[in-house]
C-alpha cells in the first residue's frame, strides 16, 4: 500500500498519523466507511437510500476499529448521538461476526437484512448509564435474543436490522465500557466509543461489525482485518523519511 512512498503527499501521511494518534489506537487501527445501505425500509420512497429521515439526525459517517492496551476499540462517528430519543429511538448495541463479513448481494447491499446476510455470533450490549456512558458487555448471541429494528406506528424506518441484544440474565464473556465523546478529529459528529477486552473469541483474521440505532435508519457494516505488520512498518518509515528530508532541506 505504501511501497511508492515518494508519490504520497506529506499532508496525506500527516493526516494518517493524526488519525492514529487522535483515535488513541495502535497499529491495528482500521477505518470502515459507511458503504452499506441495507434493505426493507417500510416506505418505497426510501428504497436504495442510505439514510432514512434526516442525515443530521440519523447519519452514520464511519467507524474506527483497533486494538490497544489489551482492549479492542470501536469508535462510531454519527450525528445520532445528538438525537438519541428522537422519535422514541434508542442507542443500538454492537454486533460482531467471528468469520468475517459476508453481506447479501452486491454493494451497497440494498437487499441485505436479518436472516439474509451475515450471522452475528457476538453482541456488545450497552447498559445505559448517566452522562452518556456505561458498561459494554460482550455476549455470545446464543445466550440471549436479538431484537430487530422497530419504530412507533406510523413512522418510517428500516425494518429487519439487528439493533438490540437481550442477554436474559446470562453472564458476559467480558466487560468493558462505552461513552459518548467529542470528535477528536474536529468533525461535527460525536463519537460512540466502545471498548471490550480483546479476548480469544475476537482475535480472528477478520471480524465482521454491525451497528445502528433502534430504528435502523442508517446502518454501518464492514470488516475489521488486522493490517499486516509490514504495512505499519512502511508507514512509520515513510513518516521518518519525510521528517529527515525536511530537516535536510532546512539545513541546506
Amino acid at each position: 500500500m505504501y511501497s511508492k512512498v515518494r508519490s504520497v503527499p506529506v499532508c496525506a501521511l500527516g493526516l494518517v498519523f493524526l488519525v492514529l494518534c487522535a483515535s488513541g489506537l495502535d497499529a491495528d487501527f482500521v477505518r470502515i466507511e459507511d458503504g452499506y445501505v441495507g434493505g426493507d425500509p417500510n416506505s418505497s420512497s426510501y428504497v436504495g437510500q442510505d439514510v432514512i429521515g434526516r442525515t443530521d439526525w440519523f447519519g452514520v459517517d464511519f467507524m474506527e476499529v483497533g486494538v490497544a492496551g489489551g482492549d479492542i476499540h470501536f469508535n462510531i462517528h454519527t450525528s445520532y448521538l445528538d438525537n438519541i430519543g428522537q422519535y422514541q429511538t434508542l442507542l443500538g448495541d454492537l454486533f460482531l461476526s467471528e468469520d468475517g463479513w459476508k453481506p447479501y448481494g452486491p454493494a451497497p447491499y440494498v437487499d441485505d437484512y436479518a436472516g439474509q446476510g451475515e450471522t452475528w455470533e457476538y453482541a456488545v450490549h450497552l447498559t445505559p448509564g448517566r452522562n452518556g456512558s456505561g458498561v459494554a458487555s460482550l455476549y455470545s448471541t446464543s445466550q440471549g435474543a436479538i431484537e430487530e429494528s422497530y419504530a412507533p406506528s406510523g413512522y418510517i424506518y428500516r425494518e429487519f436490522q439487528e439493533v438490540l441484544f437481550d442477554p436474559s440474565g446470562a453472564s458476559p464473556i467480558a466487560t468493558g465500557a462505552w461513552s459518548i465523546l467529542t470528535d477528536p478529529l474536529g468533525g461535527q459528529d460525536h463519537v460512540l466509543s466502545i471498548s471490550v477486552p480483546y479476548v480469544d473469541q475476537l482475535a480472528v483474521p477478520s471480524l465482521g461489525v454491525h451497528w445502528t440505532m433502534s430504528c435502523g435508519n442508517d446502518v454501518i457494516e464492514g470488516a475489521y482485518t488486522i493490517p499486516e505488520p509490514g504495512t505499519i512498518f512502511l508507514l512509520g518509515s515513510a513518516l521518518g523519511g519525510l521528517a529527515l528530508a525536511r530537516r535536510r532541506r532546512r539545513k541546506a
